[in-house]
């Protein structure tokens, strides 16, 4: 009984969706009737019943006669009819179109069908097509295509025509169908095949087809754990109203739920209780809260399950007409351990009408409306418009489809639905429209529409000038004649063009793109004249006048401007752009190994009026910064670094560092690590200093540390001329007095030799001593003494004692060349070449 249950809600679904399916029929004039819902239910349905032996198993519960029993209660109107045609390989048994106006008559026509018996032996083939023909003349006989009658088949078999014993075979009997299918979707019969396949022998593909070529629609009912998908299928593309599945409560004995109608256009509510072990006394509450009597007189009809076939009543409808919106209550006596379902199907007094606007002319805008009504009542109801969805679509009149699913905007001041649309030729067409309601709540097909469009006259307006230039460049123009000329199809237009005789242009007019196209001859003013006319005899003249004009005063005011424009950006960026005026002073830090290779720290001047340099190219253009940075820069392997060290101007005096990207190497500035991917930039200002440590191997770091405007001058001495390795305004490089000579100088005398000097005046070349002479005649070079005594005269060149010095290396006459002491404390800080502690190399001392 369980299966039974579901058995029937599935086909009582597809019963109540075919029952609310209109079939399409073309019709001439303006506009076709509309039709309710209540006039859609008026249907004529022929139900097409195998009862061959195969039958016994594919449906053992008789569930095609259930379904033709359940059919017969959904209807509404009183022009509904049905009839059967029971078959096998001849015809058992049929009943033409029969009167469900009446309650008596409902009951005679679901007696004979309870009635029919399974076939007995001999007759248990099956000839499919012999019911369909069957049922298609039962059709025809009760005149169901007078336009106003909905005809539908329903076919319940296990889809397999077999006929081991005659009277045919099987090819004639296909033959046979061919013919029958043909015909009835020429009628607009849709056929809707219902295959009982719990055997699992169903001829799907055979029951498919008869479907498709009708328009109707296939089931395939195999197991009952299908039946919610096919539910859901049917509502989703047959159904004409809106199902819902109810969870009623079991409370004191009774199953209750609720339901809700939502708006006033329902026509009817259908309350299906589905049942194994079955229910009774139902009760009904309306939204005010008051018990509804049961009966026609209150709008509600009752229908049980009474068949000899069931033990107990399988379902219970309460149809309810025109119910009031708002929330409703219903419920049923039943057993706590019975599966029971509720289910409500609402139907709508409504039909979706189209119309158009007046007079509509080929080639213009055309507006097709859409509008929901209740007979002649326009319907506002923003319950059923609000999100609801509309298209349509047009053809012509030879079938052709001209415009496919064009949305239609809802307005919701005006509660119609419009889709603007242009048909470009002349003639009848036909419109068609679906209109689905919001969350698929109802679907409604508008019947077919035709619209009339009238031949646009052909027109011209305007008068286009056109303006073009010649010698020593011709400039082609085309005008767009669509913009002139108004015809049905420009495309078919013949087009004439004469010349007012000055011959000044040449002009072709290409139909396919409705362009004129016009070429300069030589300058001077004319006129084209453009005949159009089409294959109906209208014609037009559209004149359009030309000026051509020289274009070489365009190419000197055009050579003129870019010159000017020209010098003043130059003009602008070369008073704009920042230059380098500064110096900057660079200094190594090298690494342990190579300290001994440290360098001095060196000023440069930065080249003026350029705005950026190369570290490495300036330093490669001063020669002195040359020979004492180049060599300790190659040994440290900092050559790839100052190459990739751009030195930038800015604004205000300021300079960006810039480490270029792709530096290959370890690379920090001031101990913050830099992407070598993507380089850095940085900015300075006078005399700020940073520190950018590099290394190749990530061990070994050399650090150049650059200082903006850095102070000139050897010993860090301001000068405003500082030459060389020297602070004084004349002195010659590697001196520190006035007028020292070249690495050498005396302490405050004027004229200390190269490499020497002395605090006196006549000091000898790389010596010097305390006294005022220096060194003695009989001194040798770069040797002196302290105090005045005469040097070593046997000392060698280069070399000699000090009166009260401890010799450093290469200070005893015995040494070697280039040393001397100082007095009392010369050990210490010699450097190369002379000097005490505080001189620097090359010096000197006081």
């Amino acid at each position: 009984m369980r299966h039974m249950k579901k058995i029937l809600t599935v086909l009582l679904a597809a019963v109540m969706l075919i029952c609310m399916s209109v079939s399409a029929v073309w019709a001439e004039g303006e506009e076709v009737a509309q039709q309710t819902t209540a006039d859609n239910m008026s249907f004529d349905v022929i139900f097409a019943i195998d009862g061959s032996g195969s039958m016994k198993k594919s449906d053992a519960l008789k569930l095609r006669l259930t379904a033709g029993r359940l059919f017969t209660e959904m209807t509404y109107s009183n022009t509904s009819r049905a009839g059967f045609v029971q078959f096998t390989n001849i015809i058992m048994d049929s009943q033409g179109l029969t009167d469900l106006s009446t309650e008596d008559s409902k009951a005679s026509f679901r007696d004979r069908l309870s009635g029919l018996q399974d076939s007995v032996k001999g007759s248990w083939d099956t000839d499919i097509s012999l019911g369909l023909t069957q049922a298609l003349n039962l059709l025809k006989e009760g005149d169901s295509f007078n336009g106003d009658r909905n005809p539908m088949i329903i076919l319940l078999s296990d889809g397999n025509t077999d006929l081991p014993n005659g009277p045919r075979t099987v090819e004639e009997s296909n033959a046979e169908l061919t013919g029958t299918l043909s015909e009835a979707a020429s009628l607009g019969v849709p056929i809707y095949s219902i295959g009982l396949n719990y055997d699992g022998k169903l001829d799907v593909d055979y029951m498919q087809n008869i479907a498709n070529q009708t328009g109707g629609a296939f089931y395939n009912i195999t197991t009952a754990t299908d039946f919610n998908k096919y539910m859901t299928d049917i509502f989703g593309n047959v159904a004409d109203g809106d199902l819902t599945g109810l969870n009623p409560a079991y409370i004191d004995g009774r199953f209750v739920t609720d339901f809700v109608i939502d708006n006033g256009s329902v026509l009817m509510a259908n309350i299906v209780i589905l049942t194994d072990k079955g229910v009774s006394d139902p009760q009904l509450i309306d939204p005010t809260g008051a018990v509804v009597p049961l009966d026609a007189d209150h709008g509600v009809i009752v229908s049980t399950d009474t068949s000899d076939e069931n033990k107990v009543s399988t379902y219970t409808i309460l149809k309810i007409m025109y119910p009031v919106q708002g929330a409703w209550k219903v419920s049923v006596k039943g057993e706590a351990d019975d599966a029971v379902q509720v289910n409500l199907l609402t139907t709508y007094d409504i039909s979706f009408k189209l119309l158009n606007s007046r007079d509509p002319i080929a080639g213009n805008d055309i507006n097709i409306y859409g509008k929901l009504v209740r007979g002649d009542e326009n319907i506002t109801d923003s319950n059923l418009l609000s999100g609801a969805m509309a298209i349509c679509t047009i053809m012509d009149n030879k079938g052709n489809i001209v415009g496919e699913n064009l949305p239609m905007t809802y307005n919701e001041e005006k509660h119609v639905f419009i889709c603007k649309t242009n048909l470009e030729k002349s003639g009848n067409y036909y419109v068609t429209a679906h209109l689905e309601g919001k969350d698929g709540s109802f679907s409604k097909e508008a019947a077919q529409y035709q619209l009339s469009i009238g031949r646009a006259k052909l027109t011209v307006s305007g008068r286009p000038d056109v303006s073009m230039w010649c010698n020593p460049i011709k400039t082609k123009v085309s005008v767009d004649i669509s913009q002139h000329v108004k015809s049905e199809s420009l495309a078919e237009l013949n087009c004439s063009i004469e010349d007012n005789g000055n011959n000044i242009v040449t002009a072709d007019y290409n139909k396919d793109t409705g362009m004129l196209n016009i070429t300069p001859l030589r300058t001077g003013t004319g006129y084209l004249k453009l005949i159009f006319s089409d294959a109906y005899g209208q014609s037009a003249e559209l004149t359009v006048f030309v000026t051509v004009k020289s274009s070489w005063i365009w190419f000197i005011v055009a050579f003129a401007i870019l010159a000017v424009i020209v010098a003043l950006i130059a003009g602008i960026m070369k008073a704009t752009k920042p230059v380098l005026k500064d110096s900057v002073t660079v200094e190594l830090s090298l690494p342990p190994m190579l300290a001994n290779l440290t360098p001095s720290p060196a000023t440069l001047a930065m080249p003026a009026k350029k705005s950026e340099v190369i570290l490495g190219k300036l330093i490669q253009g001063d020669t002195f910064a040359q020979s004492t940075l180049g060599n300790p820069i190659m040994q440290a392997g900092l050559t790839t670094l100052v190459n990739k060290i751009k030195l930038v101007a800015c604004k205000g005096g300021t300079v960006t560092v810039k480490i270029l990207p792709k530096t290959p190497g370890m690379i920090m500035i001031n101990n913050q690590n830099v992407d070598n991917a993507k380089g850095i930039s940085y900015p300075m200002n006078k005399g700020d200093r940073i520190a950018i440590q590099f290394s190749t191997d990530g061990n070994s770091i050399s650090t150049v540390t650059l200082q903006l405007g850095g102070e000139g001058g050897w010993d860090g001495n301001p000068e405003p001329y500082p030459n060389p390795w020297d602070n004084s305004p004349s002195d010659n490089p590697f001196g520190n007095d006035n007028f020292g000579s070249p690495f050498g100088g005396g302490g405050a005398g004027n004229f200390g030799d190269p490499f020497g000097g002395n605090t006196g005046n006549s000091g000898n070349p790389f010596g010097g001593a305390g006294g005022s002479y220096g060194s003695q005649p009989g001194g040798s070079n770069m040797g002196g003494f302290d105090g005045g005594q005469p040097g070593n005269n046997s000392a060698d060149d280069f070399g000699t004692g000090n009166m009260a010095g401890n010799p450093n290396d290469f200070g005893n006459p015995s040494q070697d060349d280039f040393g001397s002491a100082n007095d009392n404390a010369g050990e210490n800080n010699n450097f190369d070449f002379g000097g005490n502690s505080s001189d620097n190399g090359f010096g000197g001392f006081i």
